[in-house]
């Protein structure tokens, strides 16, 4: 089973073997060095393993932006599910207000102008989200958006409870990208983290590994689809990794039917 992920990446590297999530660390360094982080209007490009992708064949992927110092930065993926909501990692909006977080749709390319910007009424955190505890369990959070989008925009279904055959998506550079990855199976996920502290993998997650692969810096939050024929569907959001984003270790996303009951009472889905 192969699944795709958008990568989207700001690129510092930690060179110790410890798990990161790299929206946390990029909001870290916007604050800290915002004056040295290149903003959205002046991207510069670094993935692992992937090869651009145009928007249209991702409708669903937003840029979940940060203001700091006056200047917006990517910080993070997303994904619409519907005309006024999207869903993203918890640990990207941790500790951030909808006074300074926007979201960016409908671009390939971030620096793109006539990208179509919604600010948000509503930050939704998954209750039982912890960024302290072993593997980041319940990494979800909804955005409202305090302005519809059109019915230009392709919002994504939810993987249904008991569908299988993954393929899927996550977040991008100036120019969006794509990753063909494989799934595995959570106690094979396990194995793979075994000799790393803290990497705990639960029913909460899904899995995804490829030698010299990875999701890394500014992926958080962004959409793995899978697809049922050509219907695609959202299967996670990008969560954790490796924090050398080295491909030798496998990305973790939430595994989203796990957090369906959850999600529906805020949005129809």
């Amino acid at each position: 089973m192969k699944t795709f992920i958008l990568l989207l990446a700001f690129g510092f590297a930690v060179c110790t073997q410890k798990i990161t999530q790299s929206g946390k660390e990029l909001i870290k360094e916007i604050f800290q060095h915002s004056s040295e982080v290149i903003n959205v209007d002046g991207l510069t490009s670094k993935i692992v393993g992937g090869s651009n992708a145009d928007i249209r064949d991702y409708p669903w992927q937003v840029s979940l932006q940060l203001r700091s110092s006056g200047s917006w930065y990517h910080i993070c993926g997303g994904s619409i599910i519907n005309n006024k909501w999207v869903v993203t990692a918890a640990h990207c909006v941790d500790g951030s207000s909808t006074n300074n977080l926007r979201i960016a749709a409908g671009t390939t390319q971030l620096s793109d102008t006539s990208r179509t910007v919604r600010t948000l009424s509503r930050v939704i955190m998954h209750p039982s989200y912890s960024g302290s505890a072993a593997g980041y369990p319940n990494d979800i959070a909804l955005l409202e958006l305090s302005q519809s989008l059109s019915f230009g925009f392709y919002w994504i279904e939810m993987l249904p409870f008991r569908m299988g055959r993954l393929s899927g998506s996550g977040s991008s550079p100036n120019t969006l990208q794509d990753v063909e990855m494989t799934v595995i199976s959570n106690s094979e996920c396990t194995t793979r983290w075994a000799s790393v502290s803290g990497a705990t993998i639960n029913s909460g997650h899904i899995c995804i590994h490829e030698t010299g692969k990875s999701a890394c810096s500014g992926d958080s939050g962004g959409p793995m689809t899978c697809y049922s024929g050509n219907t695609p569907y959202l299967a996670g959001a990008t969560s954790w990794g490796i924090s050398t984003c080295s491909g030798s270790f496998p990305s973790v996303y939430a595994r989203l039917t796990s957090f369906r009951s959850w999600i529906s009472t805020y949005v129809s889905i």
